[in-house]
């Protein structure tokens, strides 16, 4: 069976508009593309950089001022997100409440995050508000603990810090 043969004449040829706009749509492609790992990947890594689990101090003025309540901290840290187990007096500075006070937040890309939690008992409700930054090994948490009272009264607020290590990394 023969085989025809075209000529290049024969051929026709895409016109030179849209063959510079499919080159251009392409090379926009390649940009955004790059664009968006470039941009994209230090976020990832550095808050990638932050997970694991944390150790260290935790300690509170107490009353009497100038006492101090010192306590372990413990944080952990899991995709973009910050929970720190962070311990606390009742509003008397009697006895360290069982459940504690879990404090969760966002971590951002720098390593900076803030805290919140609350805690409602039969006598008072607990409110912490807290904000800490991470560094290569470890990092620093401060803020403030306000009990007060269901059935009215003065509330009692503690400033409170502390400083952390990291002490292990999450099994995948």
């Amino acid at each position: 069976m023969p085989v025809a043969r075209i000529e290049r004449s024969e051929i026709r040829e895409r016109p030179p508009r849209i063959a510079a706009l499919r080159a251009s749509i392409r090379a926009t492609a390649l940009c955004i593309g790059g664009a968006i790992i470039v941009i994209g990947a230090p976020a990832v890594l550095a808050q990638q950089s932050f997970v694991g689990f944390y150790k260290g101090s935790w300690e509170c003025e107490s009353m009497p001022p100038g006492v101090k309540f010192r306590a372990p901290l413990v944080i952990s840290v899991r995709g973009d997100q910050v929970l720190a187990f962070v311990p606390m007096l009742d509003a008397e500075d009697k006895e360290e409440e069982p459940t504690g006070g879990n404090a969760y937040g966002p971590i951002a890309a720098d390593g900076t995050f803030r805290l919140g939690s609350a805690l409602y008992a039969r006598e008072a409700t607990f409110r912490g508000d807290y904000t800490g930054s991470f560094d290569g090994t470890g990092g620093t948490l401060a803020g403030t603990q306000v009990w007060t009272p269901v059935k009215g009264g003065d509330s009692v607020t503690r400033k409170c810090s502390g400083a952390f290590v990291k002490v292990g990394s999450p099994v995948r």
